[in-house]
Order: structure tokens, then sequence, then C-alpha cells
């Protein structure tokens, strides 16, 4: 009777994680899923910052496999020694399955080599495996802050295949959150009643970001609002000793300094569009770009801030200036969280001051979700000054993006300024207000930023 108790016991602990990794909807486990059939695949990096559920995302994808296998080079030390001796793919997958007490079947089994960056020798391994045993599965999981070391003979070039994990979009937020609102959401018609639902959604996403464990733990309840600041703000702190253990050659008190200005900065542009980054006042004795460009372009290939460059012509490709750009956050909930901005003050629209840089950051983080290099445009001479959000190019075409928070009707200057001088096939205007195409404009609610490509194909038939 005891024995029973504690397979029943076991079976429901295993089974409840399965079940809450399957119930996070992420859409990258439909990319996984395609390298998993690929005939000819390679080992596989997933690079993302911290928690943004890459492990749980790895796990889930164990579940299409006869079995999985997965080791935690941070967790587990004992598993460093086994790349000690030799990197030869037989000799490694032999003493895992010492240590794991598993047998391991090279056809038909997943192996996960979770936070990598604290093995060198076993990302080194990767090339091997895929000369030397293409046929197994092997899948590695890495922060950006790690996965980057000094010695280039340590990383698999050309060996392996790379994605790339974000915080959870506003699509996989309501996947989470308001599964009925999906359809909606996807749709290219919304009404009235289907436009407030999907606003107050934004609302709590604003609040949330897309941190999976956040997400997770949201509800309107005080309790679980106090519980997810609490976590963004153990993350943000979590980030900033990051910095210490992974800065490879960085001063991480430079790296600190500019990460935390970015929401100051941002703060200060009241409702108008962000402005670019100003080096002045973050470190002191230091004002020009040259003294910046190692922190910034660091925290840029960590993915934790995203940077948006200003460009002047509007031909292809797109040239920028590499000293004019603007910062964000790659979370706005961690944006929302460094700025101490409470729930009630977002879920109300009351946040003031806040919301055009806000509005602007999210869809940046939307836009950098779908892989879209951002770029801004930005004409100031003697007669006008105009700075538009974002310029995409999506078909051979230069699609330019203003982005703004307001929920009554407002006159996009910026947008109108570059219609005027380049006569754009096709515009986006991302505001409050409801869907609708115009002759030569989507205009969209903000909480379509994810869906750009797909409107702007829409469009275009």
């Amino acid at each position: 009777m005891h024995t029973f108790m504690y397979i029943k016991m076991l079976l429901f602990d295993t089974f409840k994680n399965v079940w809450y990794i399957s119930s996070m909807k992420r859409t990258i486990i439909e990319q996984l899923l395609n390298w998993k059939q690929k005939p000819s695949r390679k080992p596989l990096i997933l690079r993302g910052t911290r928690q943004v559920g890459k492990s749980w995302v790895l796990k889930h994808l164990g579940s299409y496999f006869q079995n999985f296998h997965y080791i935690n080079f941070e967790r587990d030390q004992k598993f460093n020694s086994i790349f000690n001796d030799s990197l030869n793919p037989e000799e490694v997958i032999r003493k895992l399955e010492l240590l794991l007490n598993q047998d391991i079947n090279i056809q038909n089994d997943l192996v996960i080599f979770d936070e990598i960056q604290d093995c060198p020798r076993a990302l080194t391994s990767l090339k091997y495996f895929c000369e030397d045993m293409p046929e197994l599965a092997l899948c590695s999981a890495g922060s950006h802050l790690g996965i980057n070391f000094s010695s280039s003979d340590a990383f698999p070039t050309g060996k392996i295949e790379n994605f790339n994990m974000f915080p959870m979009t506003f699509e996989e937020f309501l996947m989470e959150k308001y599964p009925r609102l999906i359809d909606s959401y996807r749709a290219y018609t919304i009404s009235g009643t289907e436009h407030t639902m999907l606003k107050k959604a934004y609302f709590d996403y604003l609040f949330t970001g897309g941190m999976p464990e956040v997400v997770k733990n949201f509800s309107d309840k005080l309790s679980d609002i106090n519980n997810c600041r609490d976590i963004q703000n153990d993350l943000l702190v979590a980030y900033s000793s990051d910095f210490a253990k992974y800065a490879s050659g960085q001063n991480s008190s430079h790296l600190l300094a500019v990460y935390k200005n970015i929401p100051h900065q941002l703060q200060a542009n009241i409702d108008e569009s962000v402005s670019r980054f100003k080096f002045k006042g973050v470190i002191k004795n230091r004002s020009r770009y040259s003294q910046f460009k190692g922190p910034i372009d660091w925290l840029v290939h960590t993915g934790i801030i995203l940077q948006c460059l200003n460009v002047k012509d509007n031909s292809l490709p797109l040239i920028a200036k590499e000293n004019i750009f603007k910062l964000f956050y790659h979370d706005t909930g961690l944006l929302q969280a460094s700025l101490n901005l409470g729930y009630m003050d977002i879920s109300g629209n009351q946040y003031g001051s806040y919301k055009g840089f806000i509005a602007e950051n999210f869809v940046a983080q939307e836009l950098t979700a779908q892989n879209i290099s951002l770029k801004t445009w930005q004409v100031n001479d003697s007669s006008s000054k105009s700075e538009l959000e974002f310029l995409l190019n999506h078909r051979g075409l230069l699609i330019p993006v203003e982005a703004k928070s307001s929920f009554k009707t407002q006159k996009a200057k910026s947008l109108l300024a570059y219609k005027k001088k380049y006569s754009p096939k096709v515009s986006v205007k991302f505001s409050g207000l409801n869907l609708r195409f115009e002759k030569d404009q989507i205009n969209a609610p903000i909480y379509l930023s994810g869906r750009i490509v797909d409107l702007v194909d829409h469009f275009l038939g």
C-alpha cells in the first residue's frame, strides 16, 4: 500500500511538471519542432536572457522524443568534469550515462545541455557532436550574458544552429491569460467590445511584461500583483549581479550605470517620441560615444537592452550612424518595475508623462521578437524637425511606423512629414484607436504591434 501511494505521488509530481511546461504556450515550439524534423540538423543553441523560459521550452520539446536527458552545468558542477579529458562524443555520452544512471538512445532521445555558458568545453564539444554524431538530437541553452568566450577556439562556429528566445510577446500573454481573445487579436476586423477587452489585456501586459514567471503569477488580486513586482525586482537585481560575473573585460560598474540610466532618460521624454540616448552624466568624466561603445555593445549583445539606430536616408540598404540611437529595455514589465509604477497607475491609463515612451518601448519589444531590426528616421534641418519612431524594411519596401499612446484622434506629424517627402506605398500608425485600413495607411491599435508584418501583407495583398 505504501509503495502504491509513493508511486502515485511520484507520477502526480511528474505529470504536474509536464502539465505546467505544456501549459506555457510559446510560439518558438513550432521552430524547435521543425528543427527536430530536419534530416541534417546540427546541435542547437537556444539563447536568451535570464528567465525567459529557455529550460521550460527545451523540456517541453523533450516530450516529443522517446526520452530526454537534462544536464544543468550551473547547478550540477559534476557534469563539467566529463569534458576535461576528451571531447569525443562517444566518450562524452558514455560518461553521461554513468552519471545520469540512464541509457541514452542516440537515435531517439534528446540531450539537453542547459546553462552551457558555465562549461566552455561543453560548448566546444558541439562541434564534434555535429561532425561525429549527427544523428543525436542535442540542444543547449545559455544566457546571452555568458555565451561568448574570449577564446575564439571555444565557439563551434559553423557547427551549430542558433535560435533566439525573447520574453513572452503580447500574443503569448493572451494565449496564457486571455485565450478567448486570441481569435479577436488575429482578426482583421475587431468589434468595439473586443477592442475594449484587448486594451485591458494590453495594460495588464504593460505591467507584467513577458517574463514567464511574472505572467504565470499574475492576476488582479493585490497579493498576486505584489508578488509579480517582487519577482521583477529580483530579476533586476539578478541582472545587476550577472554583470560582474559575465562582464568579459567590461567594467561592470559602467554596464550597471548605463542599464540603470535608460529608464530615467526614457522618462524625461514626457509624451514626445523617445530621444537619442545622451552620454553626458551617465558615467563620471565620460561624455563621448567612443567611451560608451564597449558597455552599450555588450548590453545590446546580451539582449537585455534594445538599440534602435537612426537613419536619415530613405534608400536600401538602410545605413545608420552608430553614435545616434535610442535604447530601450528588453521587457516592458521590468521597465515599469525600475520606475516603480504601480498596477493601478498602468491599468487605469493614469500614468501621464510615462505613457509615450512606455508605448514606444512596447512596440520595440514586439518588433524585436519578430527579429525585425530596429531603425528610426529623423530629419533635423533649418526648415523642419521630424522624428519617426520606427522604419521597417519589408518586401523591398520601406515602411514608416509611428507609435502613439493616445486613445484619442491625434495627428501623426512626423509620419505626415515622411509621407509628404517620400510617398511610401504603405505606412503604419499605432495608437489606442481600433483597427482600420485607409488608402495608403494602416491605423492599428498599439496592442497589434506584434502583427505588423501580417497586417502589412494583408494590406498589400
